[in-house]
């Protein structure tokens, strides 16, 4: 399989697997949405768009996979295990290791770092939308998916 093909299904697996999806209004007012993925249901939130005035709705830290600890570091990634109940998608995961060379902190983040976030103008679209995956630099010293500097808002 090619690259393109391994991208393609990724973006199936987390956008299209939402065959069971609603919307509903939180005690603070905001709407949240919760879709239905192979591992069970996840509560993202519907955010307004600061530069277009548009909203869409955002799912953060899904994990990809199984935190690479123990036995299963430096191996191949392991799928997501199932959970119970509604997991909620509003907080970004952690970020991956890395050495802070600004402060000279040592070391920060964490291994269990296999986590992504999902944007979309549209849920349950009529058909499928384009897909854009992004995997941020930083040279192992700096930047995450976990940084409002690459949110979606230029983009949806």
């Amino acid at each position: 399989s090619s690259k393109a093909d391994d991208c393609s299904e990724a973006s199936t697996l987390i956008l299209n697997s939402g065959t069971f999806w609603s919307t509903v209004i939180n005690n603070k007012g905001v709407i949240m949405v919760q879709v239905r993925v192979s591992e069970g249901l996840l509560e993202g939130e519907v955010v307004h768009n600061e530069y277009g005035g548009t909203l869409y709705s955002s799912f953060k830290g899904i994990p990809y996979a199984q935190p690479p600890l123990g036995d299963l570091r430096f191996k191949a990634p392991q799928p997501p295990k199932p959970w119970d109940g509604v997991r909620e998608a509003k907080e970004f995961g952690p970020k991956c290791i890395q050495y802070d060379s600004f402060t000279k902190a040592g070391l920060l983040g964490s291994e269990d770092c296999l986590y992504l976030n999902v944007y979309t103008p549209k849920v349950n679209p009529d058909k499928p939308l384009p897909v854009m995956f992004w995997v941020h630099g930083g040279a192992f010293m700096t930047g995450g998916s976990n940084d409002d500097l690459y949110g979606p808002e230029f983009l949806l």
